[in-house]
């Protein structure tokens, strides 16, 4: 009876798993705009050997979301691409600091301005390749199939390879796995942001200003994460529907609670303050520490912490090594975001972490 419980579990995995990937596809040949795909089928006999091995493999993936929705997600395994890189080729993107968001959600609150952080749905998928460069990607076995289902008429440009089914395409915007893929993203969002108005800050590539009805207007962002003010709420929205104009529709948080790169933002108007809570990302390492944490403390660290050597303790096993430096990465990114107070421990831990014993464990 349990096997055949498994067997069943599987099979609607699989079910799931295949539907996902189909989407998946669907979305990739329609485009983030209908009209704009995100591939072109290409004659096969018009590649050479050379851009044969030059094609970058498809990569299909397969998530399980935290409310049990199946996702699929089709992205390029841009690693051979960095051995064709030119001399002198940057390929990177800027990001905006942390200082420049907590320091904009100052004059925020200062200003009492309005807020709203909004996304951009398949945002890379927007930018496209340039068109000189020819870049492909290959799909192999049952993606094939998948790909041939949700576009029929790219059936004939289907080839065998070591008698196995081969499609390549010729890929015609920023696909998820290109390393470039950020950057011409990046270019894009300037280049949009530019063409209504704003005005990049000198200090940090990833914020823009605008003076609109005698009041700056503040746009951060990193990556397609976007925080967004001005003291007017109408005209927070009026830049909105510009924006969307451009790029289409957008996810939109309003108000004066928001969930951003992994903080909590409340705006306490009343008490003129900005609250950053970073407390699910807390229970997270808690959860992956893995043991019962039920004391409080009144500091951070204790009096052992800087002790360096300890004969009693033993090594930590592989497994519990990898929780230990998932979990002193996990409590970094929150130190610098929202407990400052945990600097000193967790700097410290970070020079433990390829030394760690039972004492780090369980400090």
């Amino acid at each position: 009876m349990r096997k055949c419980r498994r067997k069943l579990e599987s099979k609607k995995f699989v079910d799931k798993a295949i539907t996902a990937m189909l989407n998946e596809n669907k979305q990739l040949n329609i485009g983030p705009v209908p009209g704009k795909p995100v591939f072109g089928y290409i004659d096969p006999s018009t590649i050479t050997n050379q851009e044969k091995r030059r094609a970058l493999e498809a990569v299909n993936l397969i998530k399980k979301k935290r409310c049990g929705k199946i996702k699929g997600r089709t992205c390029a395994d841009g690693s051979k691409q960095k051995r064709f890189l030119k001399h002198g080729e940057s390929i990177s993107s800027p990001t905006v600091s942390l200082e420049a968001i907590v320091g904009t959600l100052l004059i925020d609150d200062h200003e009492d301005r309005d807020m709203a952080i909004f996304d951009v749905p398949g945002a890379y998928l927007q930018a496209e390749m340039p068109k000189e460069k020819k870049l492909l990607m290959k799909f192999r076995d049952e993606f094939v199939n998948i790909m041939c289902e949700v576009n029929p008429n790219c059936r004939k440009y289907m080839i065998k390879e070591n008698g196995k089914e081969v499609l390549y395409v010729k890929i015609l915007r920023a696909i998820y796995g290109c390393i470039e893929y950020a950057l011409l993203w990046y270019e894009l969002y300037v280049k949009t942001l530019k063409g209504i108005g704003f005005i990049l800050n000198p200090y940090d590539k990833c914020v823009a200003n605008k003076v609109i009805n005698g009041r700056q207007c503040t746009v951060a962002w990193y990556v397609d994460d976007n925080k967004l003010l001005h003291v007017q709420p109408e005209v927070v929205t009026q830049v909105l529907e510009v924006i969307m104009g451009h790029l289409g529709e957008l996810e939109i948080s309003r108000g004066d609670e928001h969930n951003s790169l992994g903080m909590k933002i409340v705006m306490d108007r009343e008490n003129r303050s900005v609250i950053i809570s970073m407390r699910d990302p807390i229970e997270e390492s808690i959860k992956m520490f893995g043991e019962d944490v039920d004391d409080t403390v009144a500091s951070p660290t204790n009096e052992n912490l800087f002790t360096t050597y300890d004969r009693e303790s033993d090594e930590l096993g592989e497994d519990r090594s990898e929780i230990f430096h998932s979990v002193t990465a996990k409590l970094l990114f929150i130190m610098k975001r929202a407990k400052p107070d945990i600097e000193t421990t967790i700097l410290y831990l970070m020079t433990r972490v390829s030394k760690r014993n039972e004492k780090y464990g369980k400090n």
